[in-house]
């Protein structure tokens, strides 16, 4: 399943003409679960809150295959950030 692109608004006018924003937002999505899931995990571990470590380790091997995945996945976030700037040149 193909989502189609975050419609971005732009209401000043500061974003130039085929601008990406709406891509970079949807990258951002991507990293921000990632880095968020982690870091909450790694805050009840901390906390010494049970299960907190088995969770931390849980999500840390989640998040990497998740991350693999959307990389080598053609139709994935990553994988459409690595061939942009290939697209360019």
């Amino acid at each position: 399943m193909d989502v189609p692109p975050l419609p971005v608004r732009d209401p000043v006018g500061e974003l130039p003409a085929g601008s990406n924003a709406g891509e970079d937002a949807e990258q951002a999505g991507e990293t921000s679960t990632a880095v968020c899931s982690i870091a909450f995990a790694a805050a009840a571990a901390a906390a010494h809150i049970p299960g907190g470590r088995l969770l931390l380790v849980v999500m840390i091997g989640f998040n990497v295959i998740s991350t693999v995945v959307t990389a080598r996945t053609p139709g994935g976030d990553y994988a459409k950030a690595i061939r942009a700037p290939r697209a360019e040149q």
